[in-house]
């Protein structure tokens, strides 16, 4: 039993060894999502760049032994009996290793797994192809299932056991109210007793008659962050106090007589800032209290055949919206759950936290730099994670497993990578990198007899898509240890992030010590246009008058956007077809405002070509902040000549200065 450091209203206590935790009774079964998304260093990278959440575990590795146990043991002792993880499993190649680790490595192998149910949503999510489902693609998919079917502590309704669909409408579009008929044979293909079904559960913010045509036994969400009560705010700000009325708003439309069965959703907040930076939606003001009022709405709709509550999530901190303990929010938000639904239970008893020593034994040693997020500066030192092998983390195979390392053989430190004949293997978090910088890339690699291994790297654009270019490195063939290297000059525009990878072709072979290193920045770019926001003559509302200004309290001078103002350049900067060029915008919104970013196309007159805009974006940032845009010209635009443009929504927009520039030749 592990030795930890108690805390009681954030004062640490020493603590004796643990007693195993005591699951608190509640009247209604509470459960939370779960998300397995912090399989590697990398995916705490945004939540680091931003400042939190952090995580009283610290930054912790799904599947690592006691993660779990702790999980489990700050659900059940504030009423949490369920989880529910998001399952990636892809219809045709099957699951997901490394986004399923943290239930099957961790949960399944915990030492308190008993003490709580499990159940799964299909996150059946897919980009690109959308075709439809077969019906032995769904088969599969089952079989899938089945394994998890057969733990003792899987979550069953009725003796059934449950599975939640994100996407229902993949389903509707695959196979309508036939799916009905299908229903037995996947049951039977994922192991259940003949008259034993699958309890399907669809996310839905409507009644829709079709679900229960299918079979679809209940209805729930994910969450209803998106979904406004009341008209205020902005697309990118709006209150938690709104969120709570338009939760109780769809809960009133959804347990409405006739509709399927409901297990009503609860969320504590959202504010994706993490995953997506000015382009967020957030939710703000959210408080335990506030969250302890929306869960207790929450009673007055639960179904009384199912009994349940689900809370989104868990865990989900680029999104905002978790339970998990946290130093920004401590126990706050679990204990509104504790003290909803089993007010009789009292105070908690005193929360607990592990010691430091104990989070070293699952935490990563270091966090590598988020590309989405991190301003491309000047790049010094070596830019790849776990460069020398020795965390073991910042590696995966192309099909998204992880890296075997080999210790008996390393160039340096203890481990090398191991890149298995016919197989390749990339870093997990690419670099942030920009255009016209150029890079000296290199790694020390040896192969087995007969063997060869390929350098490469390849690109990524702002939103991680990966975009489809491979450049060489160099070729290794020696069986002792030597160096691989090349210079890389970035030219993709529309390149920010670049990945590093080894392919070995007819034997094994071994990589170590990586590198990407900046050597050369670009030649600045050339400014073609630049608005100050206290020269007024720069710029005109859209009304054709002049904006107003004012001094914020350093001394610099700026625009003051009002709500649904608009501003744009006087200047234009002639542009020709296929032109790329940049934009820079420095601003502050108000708390609930957003702007909206955009540059319209005018004809060789200076006249405006109605409705053409090349460039459009909606961002918000409470603080002074350089919003950074490309705007790209069609090569069968008519536009000659483009400008910038602002619009406030929801609150006032502040702006310090606009800039539009072309890079130089790479």
């Amino acid at each position: 039993m592990r030795v930890v450091l108690a805390v009681l209203l954030s004062l640490p206590l020493l603590a004796a060894e643990l007693p195993p935790p005591k699951p608190l009774a509640t009247g209604v079964k509470v459960g939370s999502y779960y998300f397995p998304g912090h399989f590697q260093a990398g995916r705490w990278s945004p939540m680091a760049a931003y400042g939190g959440p952090t995580p009283l575990l610290g930054h912790y590795r799904d599947g690592a032994p006691g993660v779990s146990d702790w999980h489990i043991r700050w659900a059940v002792e504030h009423g949490i009996s369920y989880f529910v993880f998001d399952w990636y499993c892809s219809y045709r190649s099957g699951p997901s290793v490394q986004h399923n680790t943290a239930l099957d490595e961790g949960f399944l192998k915990a030492e308190y797994r008993n003490l709580m149910e499990f159940a799964l949503m299909w996150c059946n999510e897919e980009t690109g192809d959308s075709s439809p489902y077969t019906s032995e693609q769904m088969l599969q998919t089952a079989r899938h299932l089945g394994r998890y079917f057969r733990e003792p502590n899987y979550l069953r309704i009725g003796g059934r056991p449950v599975v939640v669909i994100s996407r229902p409408s993949r389903l509707v579009e695959s196979f309508g109210a036939e799916f009905r008929e299908l229903i037995p044979r996947l049951s039977r293909e994922a192991g259940l007793a003949e008259g034993t079904e699958i309890f399907f559960v669809a996310l839905a913010s409507a009644p829709d008659p079709k679900l229960a045509e299918m079979g679809f036994a209940a209805t729930t969400a994910y969450n209803y962050a998106w979904y406004r009560a009341n008209p205020h705010g902005s697309d990118r700000r709006a209150t938690y106090d709104d969120m709570v009325e338009g939760y109780e708003q769809i809960w009133r439309r959804m347990t409405a007589p006739g509709n399927l069965p409901y297990i009503v959703p609860v969320s504590p907040g959202w504010d994706s800032r993490p995953w997506y930076g000015t382009k967020a939606f957030v939710r703000t003001g959210s408080t335990p209290a506030k969250f302890r009022d929306m869960c207790q709405r929450a009673k007055g709709y639960v179904d009384p055949g199912l009994n349940m509550v689900l809370a989104e999530c868990w865990n989900e901190f680029g999104e905002g919206s978790y339970l998990e303990p946290c130093a920004e929010t401590g126990f706050g938000y679990l204990n509104a759950l504790r003290d909803t639904f089993a007010p009789a239970a009292g105070a908690c008893p005193g929360d607990i936290v592990p010691s430091e020593d104990e989070k070293a034994t699952f935490t990563f040693r270091t966090i590598p730099p988020d590309p989405g997020q991190v301003r491309l500066g000047k790049q010094e030192g070596n830019l790849v994670p776990d460069s020398g092998m020795e965390e073991g983390t910042g590696w995966a195979t192309y099909r998204g497993a992880p890296c075997r390392f080999a210790e008996d053989d390393a160039r340096s430190g203890r481990k090398a990578l191991v890149v298995e004949a016919g197989q390749g293997c990339k870093t997990q978090n690419p670099v942030p990198v920009g255009r016209g910088r150029t890079y000296r890339v290199s790694a020390w690699a040896k192969c087995a007899p007969g063997g060869s291994l390929r350098v490469q790297v390849t690109y990524f654009d702002a939103g991680g898509r990966w975009l489809k270019t491979y450049e060489p490195v160099g070729v290794c063939r020696a069986t002792d240890w030597t160096e691989v290297a090349g210079d890389v000059v970035v030219t993709d525009p529309a390149a920010r992030a670049m990945s590093l990878e080894f392919v070995a072709a007819d034997a094994q072979a071994w990589v170590d010590d990586a590198s990407i290193v900046n050597t050369r920045e670009p030649t600045p770019p050339t400014v073609l246009l630049r608005a100050d926001g206290g020269a007024a003559a720069d710029w005109v509302t859209f009304a054709g008058g002049a904006p107003l200004g004012e001094t914020s309290p350093d001394g610099v001078a700026h625009l003051l956007l009002a709500d649904r103002e608009g501003v744009k350049t006087k200047g234009k900067v002639p542009v020709k077809p296929g032109e790329v060029l940049n934009f820079r915008i420095h601003l502050r919104c108000d708390e609930l405002a957003s702007v909206s970013i955009r540059s319209a196309g005018f004809d060789g007159a200076g006249v405006w070509l109605d409705g053409v805009y090349l460039a459009g974006e909606v961002h918000s940032w409470q603080d002074w902040i350089e919003i950074a845009g490309v705007i790209r010209v069609p090569a069968d635009s008519p536009a000659q000549a483009v400008n910038l443009e602002c619009v406030a929504t929801g609150g006032s927009v502040r702006i310090r200065c606009a800039v539009i520039e072309r890079d130089a030749a790479p």
